[in-house]
């Protein structure tokens, strides 16, 4: 599973996308909290408004090492509910357009169900795992159910009897030279 938050490649749905965004926001607060207690961040309220002073060293050196594994996996996790939606991961840069795309995103995100079919990002996020008799499947994809035509297999890994074949020249069109 945590090698999942690292991995673009997939698809997930919406419990877990709040699985994890939860889990990130609560990190996230936690280590405010714990850099205001300790005083290693200082902010005062001038006219209204909060007034950040001189950040330590320390402070930036600990918002760094957790924020930057943080935002990674915030970034992988939208663009796997996204895969599941059948967009792209670069529709989560909507985000960028001030309150209406926050909004979007979570409504696209959050709430919207996801593809209940296969479409070119895989099978749904809880078919790949097993197959209906509820044996696990080698690489997560059901072959019966991908010869259906649920599911493009861009590598042409899923030929009749035939296995991956890593490191070597195939016919595949992806392996012209």
């Amino acid at each position: 599973i945590i090698m999942n938050l690292f991995l673009f490649s997939g698809r997930i749905g919406r419990l877990e996308w709040w699985i994890i965004f939860v889990g990130l926001t609560v990190v996230n607060i936690t280590v405010c909290l714990i850099l205001f207690t300790l005083g290693i961040v200082e902010a005062e309220v001038v006219d209204g408004e909060t007034v950040f002073k001189e950040l330590s060293s320390i402070a930036v050196l600990l918002m760094t090492v957790i924020g930057v594994p943080m935002l990674w996996v915030s970034i992988v996790s939208n663009t796997k509910r996204l895969h599941d939606r059948g967009k792209n991961g670069f529709w989560q840069l909507i985000g960028c357009i001030p309150i209406i795309g926050i909004i979007w995103l979570i409504v696209e995100l959050g709430i919207l169900p996801g593809d209940t079919s296969g479409n070119r990002f895989g099978p749904p996020p809880n078919e790949g795992s097993s197959n209906k008799s509820g044996r696990r499947v080698g690489n997560g994809i059901d072959k019966s159910w991908a010869k259906q035509g649920g599911y493009t297999d861009p590598d042409h890994q899923l030929q009749k009897n035939s296995k991956p074949v890593f490191g070597k020249r195939t016919n595949s069109p992806m392996s012209r030279p």
